[in-house]
């Protein structure tokens, strides 16, 4: 397997967007692929190098695809050779653009081996240290071990209480960062096979349950011009199979 750090990244002035069909259609390196579990905005995140059927380099990508927005950029290429800077942090550097994991968490998280696995928990930890809400990310996995189901009702609850001043109290350290400990206890726990094999359905079910969701509520209009399910779950599978990740 083609190991990407012996590449270094060159990256462009200004990230140039694409239709999200460059994944689907080209031969793809998943670098990283997490998702935020949620049934009112599943979101999957996806760092990767494409190839495409052109003489260009290897594209560096970042995506994310939702049921109601989806877009993806390549803000730089990949070339042969080696810079000075770790691998790890040319790829944050040409993350910054987008604000990685700022607005949400995911509890889904696949690498795959065209990275050293050293490298993709490096990276991870970076990008969740992204997220003020991390802590409380962390202890819900911990009281929902291998549950995906009965964590984010609670968490679907919470946010109910939040509209209705009904607040559930959080822990006095909610806003503290992480220490190195507690961060690579959250990195064995959503990094393992086990529990993506948990994470993995929840989030497909996710995908399905919110755009029903707008049809039950009369929202059509936004139903039928969602990312379809039947379309997202081909894509999927396309990017899962690319990072090797086996499901048994």
């Amino acid at each position: 397997m083609t190991k990407l750090n012996e590449f270094y990244i060159h990256t462009i002035s200004e990230p140039r967007p694409y239709p999200v069909s460059f994944l689907r259609d080209n031969e793809v390196y998943p670098i990283l692929i997490n998702g935020v579990v949620n049934p009112n905005g599943p979101t999957l995140s996806i760092v990767t190098a494409v190839r495409d059927k052109t003489s260009a380099p290897l594209a560096l990508v970042y995506a994310y695809l939702n049921p109601f927005r989806s877009e993806l950029f390549v803000p730089g290429y990949l070339r042969e050779g080696q810079l000075a800077v770790h691998f790890p942090e040319q790829i944050l550097a040409a993350l910054k653009p987008f604000s990685v994991f700022s607005s949400g968490s995911p509890t889904l998280c696949i690498a795959a081996g065209y990275v050293d696995a050293l490298d993709i928990r490096y990276l991870y930890g970076r990008l969740f240290a992204n997220y003020a809400g991390v802590r409380n990310v962390f202890e819900m996995l911990n009281r929902f071990p291998g549950n995906p189901w009965d964590r984010v009702s609670e968490e679907m609850q919470a946010a109910l209480g939040s509209l209705t001043g009904n607040l559930i109290k959080q822990p006095d350290n909610a806003g503290e960062p992480m220490n190195d400990d507690e961060m690579n206890a959250l990195l064995d726990i959503v990094l393992d096979s086990e529990h993506t094999k948990t994470e993995l359905p929840a989030f497909a079910y996710a995908w399905k349950g919110s755009i029903d969701q707008q049809r039950e509520c009369n929202n059509n209009e936004l139903a039928d011009s969602a990312f379809q399910y039947d379309d997202f779950v081909p894509l999927l599978a396309h990017l899962l199979d690319s990072s090797g990740y086996e499901s048994v």
